[in-house]
């Protein structure tokens, strides 16, 4: 548990807010007295923040509303949750999903990474996380689209680590394994399909591969979203965190993700 004092007076606005990561976030940074504006494309009847702003971060007009809406309220933390899974087999991808995987998972987050940039400089202290992934750094067959987009975002991070050190910032991402979230529950299903399990064992398998044999809990992402953004980060910058388990780094050649 963060102190008060630590989070007091900093302000965060946090994309995807309505996901399991995103609300893992919202929850960590609200608990800890932060004040977080929370953006996703649906509001919830409820969450952890004190303003929820409706965005769709593919769209020019939305984060232009989005500018507008934040005004010339001061900004320290950015924490990019939003992400979509697209997946398809080489030979039967479908393009326009290809490119709503990296409108979403890349080009939107460093837009609106741009737009609120500013703000982050005055702060003295600004923080930019980008949650990533696993696959970004592994060729797990079928997920092109996703892990391409992705891995261009963890790439973007270092990058924009290097260039931002010189004005306060840091950059980092995280790229979690398999988390407890509703977009883990196909892959269940996947594996059933591929190993010919019975129905309701895919969950099983999967926890079998980690070497932890358990699922991410999203409270552990947001975890080291909050030390990322404490001061006790401040020299962390253009790195990458994993956050899986053990699985990246024991994933062997020819085991097949689904």
């Amino acid at each position: 548990m963060w102190s008060r004092e630590e989070f007091d007076g900093v302000t965060c606005l946090v994309t995807g807010a309505a996901g399991g990561i995103g609300h893992a976030v919202c929850r960590a940074l609200h608990d800890a007295g932060a004040t977080v504006r929370a953006v996703d494309v649906a509001e919830p009847a409820s969450g952890p923040w004190q303003e929820f702003v409706s965005c769709d971060i593919t769209s020019a007009a939305d984060l232009g509303r989005l500018a507008d809406r934040l005004g010339d309220h001061p900004l320290d933390v950015l924490v990019n949750t939003a992400g979509i899974m697209r997946k398809a087999p080489v030979g039967q991808i479908d393009w326009d999903a290809w490119d709503l995987a990296y409108a979403v998972n890349c080009r939107g987050t460093l837009r609106l990474t741009e737009q609120v940039l500013d703000r982050l400089r005055a702060s003295g202290r600004g923080r930019i996380v980008n949650i990533v992934s696993m696959t970004a750094s592994l060729g797990l067959p079928t997920y092109a689209p996703y892990s391409s987009a992705k891995a261009a975002l963890l790439n973007a991070s270092r990058v924009l680590g290097a260039e931002l050190a010189g004005s306060g910032i840091t950059v980092n991402s995280i790229s979690p394994g398999w988390v407890e979230t509703p977009m883990i529950e196909p892959l269940f299903t996947r594996m059933e399909e591929l190993h010919d399990l019975p129905a309701g064992q895919g969950r099983a398998y999967v926890e079998g591969l980690i070497p932890q044999h358990r699922l991410v809990d999203p409270a552990e992402v947001a975890a080291a979203v909050m030390f990322l953004a404490s001061r006790a980060g401040g020299a962390i910058t253009g790195h990458d965190l994993r956050i899986d388990g053990g699985l990246t780094s024991m994933f062997a050649p020819g085991v097949h993700a689904g």
